[in-house]
């Protein structure tokens, strides 16, 4: 086989520099490169590399950094004939970078097939892509070819962490269901088993995890007390989505204020749909009075939008569209969360918040 390599160097002011290192081996039998100087028997195609998906944290999360092995730092492509002679060339990216554009020349007449692996700082192939059919290179022309990469297919590790100040739940259990974002039902919904984390000054932990297979997940956690009551005025908030990716570890991390119903979410890698509450959901409202809020969503198709509502990690099945009225009297007096799961049927995005009926 021949081969052919090209790296795309990352300069420190994240701007991509293309380094064409060209190496030709030639092959006694055949030579699928021939003579570059000639223009009747070569091609090229103008080959751009997008990933529509790349991991980034939604606003639901607090103060969150990418991980290094979240970031897409080289693309490497590979192509080949139907006479199974081909090349391999690999292109670094600036961090942050979603599409890469590059001309790969001197390619044999004839019918290719293309392959895209994106690798992470480790080296781990955490998206892909390619081509459907073959790809026609005719003498002397460029051929315009995008190639999207999604995440790769298998199983990922989760694991999701619930702790609260010392002393300040008198809780008996920490009970989670993981379900398909995408496809599946609450039929499909899976339990986390929670093992208490030890003893701490600061804060008591409870700790589940487990290897589930790579897309999105809903997670809904429910508190309860040692009769098994559900704790209302603590359960987080409910439902979160996180995605899970193949090879990589998932973390979340829910940090309960249970004096003011606050909270902190760490979901690390988060969703590409960020939604924002739109007013704002205040903090109280009294038992007489509605408020409707709007799910404002960016990211994904806004034309396939639908939405999902929850109420105290209960769903709301007849609630479909954008907006949500928290009405006083039907939600009753105490502490209450209302979430909403936004999907375009390719990613998922959700937002929580907490309020208090008063009479």
């Amino acid at each position: 086989m021949n081969i052919r390599r090209a790296v795309f160097r990352k300069r420190p002011a994240y701007r991509l520099m293309v380094i064409l290192a060209l190496l030709a081996i030639v092959n006694s039998a055949c030579d699928p490169w021939g003579d570059v100087s000639s223009t009747d028997t070569h091609g090229s195609i103008r080959l751009s590399i997008r990933n529509p998906v790349q991991a980034t944290h939604g606003v639901s999360a607090q103060d969150v950094s990418e991980p290094d092995n979240l970031q897409i730092v080289e693309y490497v492509v590979s192509g080949s004939l139907t006479s199974a002679v081909g090349f391999t060339q690999s292109f670094e990216v600036a961090t942050g970078q979603t599409v890469v554009e590059a001309e790969i020349g001197d390619l044999a007449v004839g019918e290719w097939s293309f392959v895209v692996q994106a690798l992470n700082s480790d080296g781990v192939a955490i998206y892909s892509g390619g081509t459907n059919q073959p790809v026609s290179i005719r003498a002397g022309e460029a051929t315009a070819l995008e190639i999207v990469v999604d995440p790769v297919n298998g199983t990922g590790d989760l694991v999701v962490d619930v702790r609260w100040a010392a002393g300040a739940i008198q809780a008996g259990q920490v009970l989670a269901s993981l379900s398909p974002g995408l496809g599946g039902g609450e039929d499909d919904a899976v339990d986390l088993e929670f093992i208490q984390a030890p003893d701490s000054e600061d804060f008591t932990g409870y700790r589940a995890e487990g290897e589930f297979p790579a897309g999105y997940h809903i997670l809904i956690i429910d508190i309860q007390d040692e009769e098994g009551n559900s704790l209302v005025h603590t359960t987080p908030p409910s439902p979160v989505v996180v995605r899970v990716l193949a090879n990589l570890e998932t973390s979340v991390l829910i940090t309960l204020d249970v004096g003011s119903v606050e909270f902190d979410i760490v979901v690390n890698p988060q969703t590409p749909l960020e939604i924002e509450f739109v007013p704002t959901v205040p903090p109280e409202i009294s038992i007489e009075e509605e408020f409707t809020v709007t799910a404002a969503v960016s990211g994904g198709s806004s034309d396939l939008y639908t939405y999902r509502w929850f109420v105290n990690g209960a769903p709301r099945p007849l609630e479909t569209s954008e907006e949500f009225t928290l009405v006083g009297a039907t939600l009753g007096i105490g502490s209450h969360n209302v979430g909403v799961i936004v999907s375009d049927g390719t990613v998922l995005g959700s937002r929580s918040a907490s309020l208090v009926v008063v009479e």
